[in-house]
C-alpha cells in the first residue's frame, strides 16, 4: 500500500481481472497443425471456436450452446477434421462426448446421454478417424470401453468392465492393463494372459501410490512409460519393454510375421514350457522366409506393395503420419535449412556430415567430374534435335547413357567398389551439365561450360542460362535440390535397387530409375500443378473449379501422397522459399491451396489430402525462371544423389530382388484343345 493512503483509499483489484475467465482456453493445435481449437464465450457461455493458425483473429464458433459452459476438454482426431468436446446437463457433471466437424460444424453425439459420464480413452494416429470412449451406462461404478467412428458415429463394444477403476489402452487400440484399488489401499495393475485371462503385473504400496503409475505407451505399444518412485527420494520416469505376446518354437514363420507386422512389433519372444528361450525379430523372418515357398506369402502381399518393407536401409526413411522424412539420422528438412548440397551429398555417400576439411576435400573431387567427355560432346545436337518433341529428360538419360558407354561402366560384380564409387560421383557431377547442354542446343543456343568455381546448385542455373545467379535464386534452387535428394523406396529408387541387384552396371540402374521417374504419378507433375494454378486464374474461379474437378473424381495435381497423411514437409518449406522470393506472388498460390484442402475436406471427407512437393515446387522454379520442361530433370538432378547412395548400399550387401506374383486366373493345369481344321 502507498505511504500515506488508508485502506479505505487504496483502489481494489476489479472482481473480473481476478474471476472472470479467460477470452481464449483450452487451447489445442490439430496434428497437422493447421488449425487451433479453443473454448471462448458467445454472450458469456462458453462455446468451441477453430482458427486457422495463420491468422487466428478470423476464428469460427463450431458450436452455440446457451445454457452452461462446455467442459474444459479439447481433442483433435487424427484426421484434422474434427473436434471433440463435452457437455453436461444442470451442472451434473455427467459429460457427454460430441464431436464437431470443423468444415462444416455438424455435431454428434459419441456417448449416451443425461446421467451417463463419458471420457476420451485412446485417440491414435493409426485409427485418423476412430477414437475409444469410456462411460458407465450399463454400471454407474464401472466405465465399459467403446471404439467409435466420428464420421459415421458408429460404436462397437471393446471391453466390458466390472473391476476396473480404469484401463489402459495403446495406440493400437488394444486393452493393455486394469487398475484397482485394493482393501488395505494398495493399487494393483493387471494385464491379460495368454489365456484371456487377468494376472498381476505389479502391485504398489499405498505409500507410493501418488508418484507410481502408468504413463502411456509408445506409438508401436511395445514400451511403456512408466513413472516410479519405489525405493528412491524421488519418482523417475521408467522404459517397461515387457512384451504381452509370444510365440513358441513351433510358430510358423507366416504367423510369426503376421503377429508381427500386425501388432507393430520390433521383436517377439520366444518361449517354451514357460521359460524365455529366445528373441525372434522381423530381420530373422526375412531370412527364414527367404527359404520358404513364395506362394505361402503371396497372397497376402498387398497392391503396389504399399506399407511393405521389401529391403533395410541407412539412407533414410519417411515418416508419412508423422510428416517427416530424414537422410541417415538428420531431419531433411533442417538439412536444407542449415547446410549445403554437397554437405548432403557427403552425408549420404560416407555416412558422416563433412569436416570442413573433408568439405574442402569431397568439393575438389567432385567439381572436376562435371565436364563432358569430348567424344560425346559432338553426339549431343543430334540428341537435342531428334524427333518432332523434345523430351529434355528422355534426351539426358540417351546422352547419359552415351557418357557411362564412353567411360566403360560395367557390371558392379567385376570391379572394386573404389570404382563404383567414382561412377556414382561421376554420375551426379555430370548429368545437370547434360540436362542444361541438350536444352539450350535445342533452343539454338551453345552449351555454357560448367563454372568450376561456383557450387552444385549455382553452376546448374548457370550453366542455363550463361549468368552468374544471385545468392537468393542459387540458394532457392539449392533448397529445392536438398529436399528431393531421397524419400524412401520410391518407385524410382526401388526400380534403382532392382536392377543393381541383378549385377547390371550402375548407369542401367539410373536409366531405369529415370525411366520410373518420368510418369506423372512419381516425378512429372510439378509444371502439371502450375498449370492448374493458371487454368484457375483467378480467385474468384477457384471455387467452381476446384469443385467441378474434385466432383469429376479428377486429381488435383499437386495434391495428395502416397505415403504423406499431413502436409509434406518439403512442400511447407518450399512455401516459405516461395515467400522469400515473391510473396505476393505466392499468395495466390496460398489461396488455392486453402481453399482447395477445404474443399476436398468438404467433399472427400476421412480423406487426408494435402499439397505435395510439387505444388510449391513448380512455383519456386517458375520463380527463379526454370522452364517447365526442365521442372522434372531438375528433380532427377537431385534425386541422382538418392539413386546412386542406394546402389552403393545395394551393392555392397546383394541379393537378387525377386519377388513371386500371386497368381488369380482359371486353375491349371487344363487340357489343351486340339486346334481346329482349316
Amino acid at each position: 500500500m502507498p505511504s500515506g493512503r488508508s485502506p479505505a483509499n487504496t483502489p481494489l483489484i476489479p472482481r473480473r481481472v481476478l474471476f472472470a475467465g479467460a477470452d481464449r482456453s483450452v487451447v489445442r493445435i490439430s496434428p497437422d497443425g493447421r488449425r487451433i481449437a479453443f473454448l471462448a464465450p458467445i454472450d458469456g457461455v462458453l462455446n468451441l471456436w477453430v482458427a486457422d493458425v495463420r491468422d487466428p483473429t478470423r476464428a469460427r464458433p463450431l458450436t452455440r450452446v446457451t445454457d452452461r459452459d462446455l467442459g474444459p476438454w479439447i481433442v483433435w482426431l487424427h484426421n484434422n477434421r474434427h473436434v471433440v468436446f463435452f457437455r453436461e446437463q444442470g451442472g451434473d457433471e455427467n459429460w457427454q462426448a460430441h464431436r464437431a466437424d470443423v468444415s462444416t460444424a455438424d455435431i454428434l453425439a459419441l456417448s449416451p446421454g443425461p446421467g451417463v459420464k463419458a471420457y476420451i480413452q485412446q485417440t491414435s494416429r493409426h485409427f485418423p478417424d476412430e477414437l475409444l470412449i469410456a462411460h458407465n451406462q450399463r454400471d454407474p461404478r464401472f466405465s465399459d470401453i467403446f471404439r467409435v467412428n466420428v464420421v459415421t458415429g458408429d460404436t462397437m463394444l471393446l471391453e466390458t468392465n466390472d473391476r476396473f477403476g480404469f484401463i489402459f489402452t495403446d495406440p493400437q487400440f488394444r486393452i493393455r492393463y486394469g487398475v484397482r484399488q485394493t482393501d488395505d489401499g494398495d493399487t494393483e495393475y493387471l494385464q491379460r494372459g495368454a489365456d484371456g485371462e487377468w494376472e498381476l503385473f505389479t502391485r504398489i504400496d499405498l505409500a507410493d501410490a501418488m508418484s507410481t503409475r502408468a504413463i502411456e505407451f509408445s506409438d508401436d505399444g511395445t514400451e511403456l512409460y512408466w513413472l516410479d518412485s519405489r525405493g528412491r527420494d524421488t519418482a523417475a520416469v521408467d522404459l517397461v519393454t515387457r512384451q504381452f505376446d509370444t510365440i513358441s518354437p513351433e510358430t510358423a514363420i507366416s504367423d510369426a510375421f503376421r503377429t508381427i507386422s500386425e501388432r507393430g512389433y520390433r521383436h517377439l519372444p520366444v518361449v517354451s514350457d514357460g521359460a524365455l528361450v529366445g528373441i525372434v525379430t522381423m530381420r530373422d523372418l526375412m531370412r527364414q522366409a527367404r527359404i520358404q515357398p513364395a506362394d505361402r506369402y503371396a497372397g497376402e502381399v498387398p497392391k503396389g506393395l504399399e506399407g511393405l518393407a521389401v529391403a533395410e536401409t541407412e539412407i533414410g526413411d519417411v515418416r508419412g503420419q508423422q510428416g517427416f522424412f530424414h537422410y541417415r539420422q538428420y531431419s531433411g528438412v533442417d538439412l536444407a535449412e542449415k547446410r549445403s548440397f554437397e554437405d548432403v551429398w557427403h552425408l549420404m555417400f560416407e555416412g558422416e556430415l563433412p569436416t570442413a576439411a573433408q568439405a574442402k576435400a569431397f568439393r575438389e573431387e567432385t567439381v572436376p567430374l562435371r565436364g563432358i567427355p569430348a567424344a560425346v560432346k559432338p553426339l549431343l545436337p543430334g540428341i537435342a534435335t531428334l524427333g518432332k518433341n523434345f523430351v529434355p529428360l528422355q534426351a539426358a538419360k540417351a546422352a547419359y547413357s552415351l557418357v557411362c558407354n564412353e567411360l566403360g561402366f560395367k557390371t558392379w560384380l567385376e570391379i572394386e567398389r573404389s570404382e563404383l564409387r567414382d561412377q556414382a560421383l561421376r554420375t551426379v557431377a555430370i548429368f545437370p551439365t547434360l540436362v542444361t547442354a541438350l536444352y539450350r542446343l535445342n533452343q539454338g543456343l551453345e552449351p555454357v561450360e560448367p563454372n568450376l568455381e561456383l557450387s552444385h546448385a549455382a553452376n546448374y542455373l548457370y550453366m542455363l542460362t550463361g549468368e552468374v545467379p544471385s545468392p537468393e535464386r542459387a540458394r532457392a534452387v539449392e533448397q529445392y535440390l536438398m529436399l528431393t535428394i531421397d524419400h524412401g523406396l520410391n518407385a524410382s529408387t526401388f526400380s534403382a535397387r532392382v536392377i543393381t541387384s541383378t549385377g547390371a552396371d550402375l548407369g542401367s540402374a539410373i536409366a531405369g530409375a529415370l525411366g520410373a521417374l518420368s510418369g506423372p504419378l512419381h516425378g512429372g507433375a510439378p509444371s502439371l500443378a502450375l498449370k492448374m494454378l493458371a487454368e484457375i486464374g483467378t480467385r474468384e474461379n477457384a471455387d467452381p473449379w476446384l469443385r467441378e474437378r474434385v466432383l469429376a473424381g479428377q486429381r488435383l495435381m499437386g495434391f495428395g501422397h502416397r505415403v504423406y497423411k499431413t502436409d509434406d514437409p518439403r512442400s511447407t518449406m518450399l512455401r516459405g522459399v516461395a515467400e522469400r522470393l515473391d510473396g505476393e506472388r505466392v499468395e495466390f498460390a496460398k489461396f488455392i491451396e486453402k481453399r482447395a484442402v477445404e474443399i476436398l475436406e468438404e467433399l472427400k471427407p476421412g480423406r487426408a489430402l494435402y499439397p505435395n512437393v510439387e505444388f510449391y515446387a513448380g512455383i519456386v522454379m517458375n520463380m527463379i525462371g526454370m522452364p517447365d520442361t526442365l521442372f522434372t530433370p531438375t528433380f532427377a538432378c537431385s534425386r541422382m544423389v538418392g539413386w546412386t547412395a542406394h546402389i552403393l548400399e545395394q551393392a555392397a550387401d546383394n541379393r537378387l530382388i525377386r519377388p513371386s506374383g500371386h497368381y488369380i486366373g482359371p486353375e491349371p493345369p487344363a487340357p489343351v484343345p486340339d486346334a481346329e481344321a482349316s
